[in-house]
């Protein structure tokens, strides 16, 4: 099986000139493998690095050190850490992404958001809304709200959309930070299923967990984040 995603020795450091350019590292050393079609759970306490680890992949954040590559479908083996903004921007329509909180225009329809990923893909207005109702559908969120804006949407509601808009354009890799945080136990079985469906047609995965109950049911190998570095955890010890 290929090996979809290669971080070496990745580290991100948090220069705060505010504090007298004191430096704050986020993540330091950290070394992992994706296969294709495997999903990867990173485990660990609040503030230990997990969420940079995802955010420097994304290129949310730009690295301070290490490689990032990326088996792309467009340009071949690519190293994020060093990629060219305009590459990055192409590679993101390979790439999915949940974050935590769902950051979008504040004007925009619940059914636009999730739709906007196929819209980018060249897929026609109307198919892609017609894609994203039945995703919101699957989702639970109420057919009232697929016409309003998310912003006024609750915690959990706001996580459907999220997860909708990042699913709907089946990504060759995501990115799930506490995918199912947020979530009623019914959305959440529905979430898992959703996954599981998306990594059997090979999507490849890396995930972020507190809810040990959806890692058990997804990840098939992980490692544990403290203080900024990451320890290999055996898939037998989630069981």
């Amino acid at each position: 099986m290929s090996v979809i995603l290669k971080v070496e020795n990745l580290c991100k450091k948090f220069t705060l000139h505010m504090l007298g350019g004191k430096t704050i590292v986020g993540c330091q050393d950290v070394s992992f493998v994706v296969e294709e079609g495997a999903f990867l759970g990173i485990f660990g306490p609040s503030g230990s690095g997990k969420s940079t680890i995802l955010k420097c992949i994304y290129r949310t954040y730009l690295p301070s050190g290490g490689c990032i590559k990326y088996l792309s479908r467009c340009y071949g083996e690519v190293d994020l850490a060093l990629a060219p903004e305009r590459q990055v921007l192409v590679l993101r329509q390979e790439i999915g992404y949940v974050s935590q909180f769902l950051k979008i225009m504040p004007r925009v329809p619940a059914v636009d958001v999730v739709a906007e990923g196929l819209w980018l893909q060249g897929t026609d207005q109307e198919e892609a809304r017609k894609v994203a109702r039945e995703y919101l559908a699957r989702l639970g969120v109420a057919r009232e709200l697929w016409d309003a804006y998310p912003v006024t949407f609750s915690g959990g509601e706001q996580q459907r959309v999220n997860l909708a808009r990042a699913l709907i354009t089946r990504p060759r890799l995501l990115l799930l930070d506490e995918p199912t945080a947020s979530l009623d136990v019914n959305t959440k079985n529905t979430v898992i299923e959703l996954l599981r469906e998306l990594k059997g047609s090979g999507t490849s995965m890396v995930g972020i967990f507190h809810d040990m109950d959806a890692a058990r049911r997804l990840v098939d190998s992980a490692f544990v984040m403290r203080d900024g570095y990451c320890y290999p955890e055996k898939r037998r010890e989630l069981a």
